[in-house]
């Protein structure tokens, strides 16, 4: 699963994988090895990789690897790796509004916030964390706002930067901070509650519905209006050093329209 996950990050390699048949293979691991986070781990990071573009994402979705990666967050809630891997996976596959509202529906959100709340210090949970948060709010929607809100996503992001984070991951973690914080505008329209053991709608709020390609801060940026459109599989390594000078420069640049 590794060298599969890794390969993928080459689009030549990517596509000679999948017409070899990789997801579902990928698929068949998970199940039969859902307790091994080792196992978790590798294919979350090779379900993000081939995750390459919107026929990609949506044949992944379809075959039900939105909800084996929340299934292996629940069932690795302890472990930083499927949980960093996890998170990447569901911002690279949620970039599709299709498996955007799946996995919000399955509760995600919920899911990645709790996991920086575990984990603040972490730094690949740190930038993939704060990446799939970023991908609730790349449309205006009231709903996943609010979800967020309620589940401790302020707190979270606060504790993040506390735990020492790269300038890139504290820089998104004050734009989302600040997204949270805006006055409610409109109200987007209302959806089903999250499904199975997610959780559920908080009180007194009614139902909601519950991320890019690129991994780590460089498809961030993107995300924020910074620099050019990204593009392309995940790296392997999530936060290369040529992607987070990039996005560090661009950021510094732009911090006054924040």
């Amino acid at each position: 699963l590794g060298a599969l996950g890794n390969l993928a990050t080459a689009e030549d390699n990517c596509k000679v994988i999948l017409a070899a048949g990789a997801v579902t293979l990928v698929m068949q691991t998970i199940d039969t090895w859902p307790d091994v986070p080792r196992v978790q781990h590798f294919a979350c990071l090779a379900l993000s990789n081939f995750a390459h573009d919107d026929a990609n994402k949506v044949a992944i979705g379809q075959a039900g690897g939105n909800q084996k990666i929340i299934a292996a967050m629940k069932r690795h809630a302890d472990h930083a790796g499927v949980q960093e891997q996890a998170c990447g996976a569901l911002a690279n596959l949620g970039v599709h509004q299709q498996n955007m509202t799946e996995i919000a529906q399955l509760g995600g959100i919920e899911l990645v916030v709790h996991c920086l709340e575990k984990f603040p210090s972490e730094p690949g949970v740190q930038e993939n964390g704060c990446f799939a948060l970023s991908k609730f709010l790349t449309l205006p929607n009231e709903t996943y706002r609010q979800r967020m809100k309620v589940a401790g996503a302020e707190a979270a992001l606060e504790g993040v930067k506390a735990g020492n984070p790269s300038f890139d991951v504290k820089i998104c973690c004050n734009v989302l901070l600040r997204r949270l914080a805006e006055e409610t505008k409109a109200q987007a329209p209302r959806a089903a509650p999250p499904s199975g053991n997610g959780a559920g709608p908080q009180p007194g709020m009614a139902p909601k519905p519950g991320p890019a390609t690129g991994m780590g801060m460089a498809g961030m940026a993107s995300w924020f209006g910074v620099g050019g459109q990204h593009s392309g599989p995940a790296p392997a390594v999530q936060s290369a050093a040529a992607a987070q000078h990039q996005a560090a420069a661009a950021y510094a640049q732009q911090q006054a329209a924040y």
